[in-house]
C-alpha cells in the first residue's frame, strides 16, 4: 500500500511541475504591451480614436504589423502631457536650406487637461500620440487612457 501511495504522490508532483512549467513558457512568450503610439485620427465625446500600433518594448515604438485604428477611452483619472515643437522660423530655414533636426528643436511640456487637449486637436494637425494603459492593451482595438503624451508643431 505505501508504494501505490508514493508512486501517487510522485505522479502528482510531476504532473503539477509540468503544468507549471507550461504555464511559464506560456505568459513569459505571451506579447505585452501597454502603449500605443500613432496620430490622432478624430475625437467623439470622451474618446478619441487614433492611427497607430502597439509600442512593445520602451525603444519598439513601431512594431511590424499594420496600422490599426484604436479607440482610447478617457476617463477622469487621464493625465495629459502636451509637448510643443518650436518649428523655426522662415529665417532661421533660409540659413540650414530649409532643414531642421526634430531632436534639434526648442519643446515646450505642459501637464494639460482634455480641454486643452481638444483645443490643440481642433487648432494643429497632425498630432501625434503616445497612449499609455495600467493594464496589458495587445490586440485590443479599444482601452482606457493612463496617460496621453502628444506632441504638436508650433509655428512662428
Amino acid at each position: 500500500m505505501p508504494d501505490k501511495r508514493y508512486f501517487l504522490i510522485g505522479v502528482i508532483i510531476v504532473v503539477l511541475l509540468g503544468l507549471g512549467i507550461i504555464g511559464f513558457l506560456f505568459f513569459k512568450s505571451r506579447t505585452v504591451s501597454n502603449a500605443f503610439v500613432g496620430n490622432l485620427s478624430r475625437l467623439e465625446g470622451s474618446s478619441i480614436f487614433v492611427n497607430g500600433k502597439y509600442k512593445i518594448e520602451e525603444d519598439a515604438y513601431l512594431p511590424e504589423g499594420e496600422i490599426i485604428e484604436a479607440k482610447i477611452v478617457i476617463t477622469s483619472e487621464t493625465k495629459f502631457k502636451r509637448i510643443a515643437l518650436n518649428i523655426p522660423s522662415e529665417e532661421e530655414l533660409k540659413k540650414t536650406g530649409g532643414r531642421f533636426m526634430v531632436d534639434d528643436l526648442k519643446k515646450e511640456t505642459n501637464d494639460v487637461d482634455f480641454e486643452v487637449f481638444k483645443k490643440d486637436a481642433g487648432e494643429s494637425s497632425p498630432i501625434s500620440l503616445e497612449v499609455k494603459s495600467k493594464s496589458n492593451i495587445w490586440g485590443k482595438s479599444k482601452f482606457e487612457a493612463r496617460e496621453i503624451i502628444y506632441r504638436l508643431a508650433v509655428f512662428p
